[in-house]
């Protein structure tokens, strides 16, 4: 997962970009992986976590499939799942500060 957080200046190097009232996610797609965001709301019984998918607000894929998909998300605990470097990733969104997160911290912010 290509991820940057950056203030002022847009940088290509993190894969989070502040924005007024939201972040700026940039995920990799790939034509091997189905790229997604994900807030995560809570637990659930049948799948482990109750998501609510986010749609991305801008798609830009090459013909070879390769490309990114940028989302706008405030704060809150999210699952991102991007091509096979990256997989399922977790990420808390608070204040502007963005965080990567192991499954098991993800799961601590939700007890």
């Amino acid at each position: 997962m290509s991820l940057y957080l950056t203030k002022a200046e847009d940088s290509e190097a993190t894969g989070f970009r502040q924005m007024d009232a939201a972040i700026e996610i940039t995920l990799s797609v790939s034509p091997r992986a189905k790229t997604w965001l994900a807030e995560i709301l809570g637990l659930d019984q049948t799948y482990g976590l109750d998501r609510q998918f986010i749609a991305a607000t801008h798609w830009d894929v090459r013909r070879s499939g390769r490309g990114e998909a940028v989302y706008l998300v405030g704060d809150g605990l999210y699952e991102s799942n991007e091509d096979h470097r990256y997989g399922r990733r977790f990420w808390l969104v608070d204040g502007g500060q963005v965080t990567e997160l192991t499954r098991q911290e993800a799961l601590q912010f939700l007890h």
